[in-house]
């Protein structure tokens, strides 16, 4: 089983001022459990399709990049990787390379998977999906849009759109309209 390093995900973490380091890490240090609760992909958490064909792809010995984990006073949750991380539990590995970064405080590590994650799961992660984070991001954190938009790796107008698209669908719900289905489409 081979894991690599990756760029984007050093320049992120170096960009933000994060330290990190790399090691190995026995998968039953790992609170899966937290790292659940902390997942910050939209609809089904773990894709048990793509955890097979990781899986699989491990044991053909293709490269995967290493997960990001945050460590803890007694082990460590993932901040991006949770089906690589499931991939190598599925096939008996104990232990796996990956980024550790020592974070504490709350709002980096709300912020930083989401952004870890957008940039990881290029091509994976959906336009909707990206949008519904940089709204979370510019409103729970006070993010300029262009700032979230960088983070996230999609145009700025796109986000400004989506915030004010969402606030009218709001509106009208409030109003007692059903806006079930305001399509976000000509974003």
């Amino acid at each position: 089983m081979k894991w690599c390093k990756d760029p984007k995900v050093e320049h992120l973490l170096r960009s933000l001022g994060i330290k990190f380091d790399t090691g190995t890490v026995k998968l039953s240090e790992i609170d899966r459990t937290l790292s659940a609760e902390k997942q910050v992909r939209l609809g089904k958490k773990i894709n048990d399709d793509w955890v097979i064909q990781y899986g699989q792809a491990m044991q053909d010995g293709s490269a995967f990049p290493m997960p990001v984990l945050n460590k803890l006073r007694n082990g460590y949750f993932i901040w991006s990787g949770n089906h690589r991380t499931a991939s190598a539990e599925l096939i008996g590995e104990e232990q796996l390379d990956a980024y550790i970064v020592e974070v504490q405080d709350e709002r980096i590590c709300d912020i930083l998977p989401r952004v870890v994650n957008a940039i990881e799961a290029q091509g994976v992660m959906s336009k909707d999906e990206k949008l519904v984070h940089a709204r979370y991001l510019h409103e729970q954190h006070s993010m300029t849009t262009q700032d979230v938009a960088r983070l996230l790796g999609i145009r700025c107008e796109w986000v400004t759109k989506y915030i004010a698209m969402q606030k009218t669908a709001e509106k009208i719900e409030a109003a007692g309209v059903n806006a079930n289905g305001f399509s976000t489409r000509i974003i």
